[in-house]
């Protein structure tokens, strides 16, 4: 039991996390070892509460963030996502007259599963894979095979010093496997990165400025302060306007009520992007037939409204009560903060034309946590998109760590498609993440501060293998898992 809850603080040490908010990477690369030991030689059962026990302490760990926003969504996630370990765990059965073909299997168990789970959540995919995030190199290989083939190289690389460990008398094969797993996964991280030189410098791009107001949740609580709300992002851009932004993006619901419908706050808004002659991306909670939509509204350079996109995949709990008055009532119980938004029906593609060539340029546009679903920005890329906008307010957290593990996401997006993405959040962390990943200290803004950003971004030019083929990977690792298992079954009849 003790090896399971190790395993669990490791894993959750390498993620973004209360003590290092960046995380501890490299101790993804161990975190399964302990777990290994758990489970070796024991029963289907056995296996299943060490795994399931795994699971909670990891995600209670993890997630224990969200605890004082909203309990009820806490609990349920916790409970939810730690099926995922237990469902490895139950069918996790090494053959050990099979060494290299476990060496793929156990990887290949663990990537399905999280493939698996990932379809259950209707395309919310979390794997250990975003624990690498700040590790440049070691996630380039999510432009082939997504965020699931570096969970698989992390698990491989784990369970070959776990057999390392168990067997000494086959200590050099499975140390020289790992060793091998490394260099594959860093060497085509760094050819991917020197294959970079070879790239016109800036020869698309799109100048895009970003507006991070830092408003306290209690100020965006208080319908009496909007007109103070928007004074703050009008300001912020008015000062980024010596900069020529093509494009100025406000963070996720900055205007917590639908502007568009009420005449003072429409103009101040749109007047605002027609003296900058500049497209506008405002954050809102628009009302249509009486329900509430987490929008962003579209301007063009004339304050007209070109767009409107209304999140499609919204939060359980928080965005949304699934089970309808007796959750409500129970959220108003426990006291959970929640809200009771209506799903938009299309994905977030905008068109804009550019100032420089006036040549119409496609962009894309999610809301908060809709970076965690690769299909959709596999849908964007697929359909032409030159870069990707994430809009988001995690000021209801009053942890640090919980506005970083968010990014992950967005990182992995952009290197699985070869995309751009423009992050942009009320308190943190907005930053400008180009298509390998990476963030440099001058195109971030830091937590907990006002400020604005314009950089130019540069705009896709072609789409990766990824975006070409899908989680066909993780596809194979399903049929590879599926074929094991049967094999086994038929040979224990006979």
């Amino acid at each position: 039991m003790l090896k399971s809850i190790l395993s669990a603080l490791i894993l959750y040490l390498s993620l973004p996390n209360y003590f290092f908010h960046y995380g501890l990477g490299p101790l993804a690369w161990i975190f399964a070892v302990p777990l290994f030991f758990a489970l070796e030689d024991k029963g289907p059962f056995q296996r299943m509460v060490r795994g399931w026990l795994f699971g909670l302490f990891f995600f209670g760990l993890a997630l224990s963030w969200l605890a004082t926003y909203n309990v009820l969504a806490y609990g349920a996630f916790v409970l939810l996502w730690s099926l995922q370990p237990l469902f490895f765990s139950f069918l996790y059965s090494p053959r050990d007259k099979h060494r290299a073909g476990d060496l793929f299997l156990i990887p290949a168990l663990w990537a399905t599963a999280e493939f698996t789970y990932s379809q259950i959540l209707n395309g919310f995919s979390w794997t250990i894979g975003h624990s690498q995030a700040f590790n440049v190199p070691a996630i380039q290989i999510a432009n082939l095979f997504g965020s699931y083939g570096i969970s698989f190289f992390i698990i491989f690389f784990n369970y070959a010093l776990f057999r390392a460990m168990k067997d000494p008398r086959e200590r050099r094969f499975h140390f020289t496997a790992a060793a091998l797993s490394l260099l594959i996964l860093f060497g085509y991280g760094f050819f991917s990165l020197l294959e970079q030189r070879n790239e016109p410098f800036l020869k698309n791009y799109l100048r895009i400025g970003i507006i991070q107001p830092n408003i306290r949740p209690q100020e965006i609580e208080n319908p009496l302060a909007i007109n103070q709300i928007i004074a703050k992002h009008l300001s912020l851009t008015e000062d980024s306007l010596p900069e020529n932004p093509e494009m100025i993006i406000w963070p996720e619901t900055t205007i917590p009520d639908d502007f568009l419908l009420q005449k003072p706050l429409r103009e101040k808004v749109t007047q605002a992007a027609a003296r900058a002659n500049t497209y506008l991306l405002v954050g809102a909670a628009l009302l249509r037939d009486g329900r509430d939509y987490n929008s962003a509204v579209l301007l063009d350079p004339n304050g007209n409204v070109a767009d409107v996109y209304d999140k499609r995949f919204l939060v359980p709990f928080i965005e949304y009560s699934p089970g309808g008055k007796r959750v409500r009532d129970l959220q108003k119980f426990l006291k959970a903060t929640s809200y009771d938004f209506l799903g938009g029906a299309r994905a977030g593609i905008l068109s804009l034309r550019q100032n420089r060539s006036a040549k119409e340029i496609i962009g894309a546009v999610t809301i908060c946590s809709e970076d965690h679903y690769p299909s959709l920005f596999r849908q964007f890329s697929s359909r032409g998109t030159k870069f990707a906008v994430v809009m988001l307010n995690d000021s209801w957290s009053p942890r640090d760590e919980a506005m970083i593990i968010h990014a992950p996401g967005s990182i992995l997006r952009a290197v699985e498609n070869g995309l751009a993405v423009v992050r942009i959040a009320n308190t943190g962390w907005s930053c400008f993440i180009d298509k390998y990943g990476r963030i440099s200290p001058k195109n971030t803004l830091p937590l907990n501060s006002r400020g604005f950003i314009v950089r130019p971004v540069c705009l896709a030019d072609r789409k990766t293998l990824y975006t070409r083929i899908g989680d066909i990977f993780a596809v194979l690792c399903l049929t590879f898992v599926i074929i094991n298992y049967l094999l086994k079954i038929f040979q224990k009849k006979e």
